[in-house]
């Protein structure tokens, strides 16, 4: 991510572990942000368009996101995205998904 106004590096986004079984496509979500940019809004507005590419481009069925327990300004962007948090840790990491259709359950 760069910002549009003086080209400097700011953070990532993108997908990885992407994974294609029919009914269950998803990827797993990843961004950061350099710490002299946060609370800024820029994951906000890069990570949405992100996830449209996700749903209409690569057909996902669904959106994974981890983030650390303590990086409570991640788990709020990841909600504030419509991303569900998981009840329990896996791995000492807090896990979400965002679905196409809406949460499965």
């Amino acid at each position: 991510m760069f910002l549009k106004e003086t080209g400097e590096l700011v953070g990532t986004c993108g997908f990885h572990c992407w994974e294609r079984p029919p009914g269950h496509s998803k990827a797993e979500i990843g961004f950061d942000v350099s710490s002299s940019h946060w609370r800024k809004g820029y994951m906000l507005e890069a990570v949405q368009p992100i996830i449209q590419f996700g749903f209409e481009q690569m057909k996902l069925d669904y959106i994974e996101a981890t983030t650390e327990p303590d990086n409570l300004p991640s788990q709020q962007l990841l909600k504030k995205l419509g991303f569900i948090q998981s009840a329990e840790l896996v791995d000492q990491l807090v896990y979400f998904a965002l679905y196409r259709e809406g949460n499965p359950n």
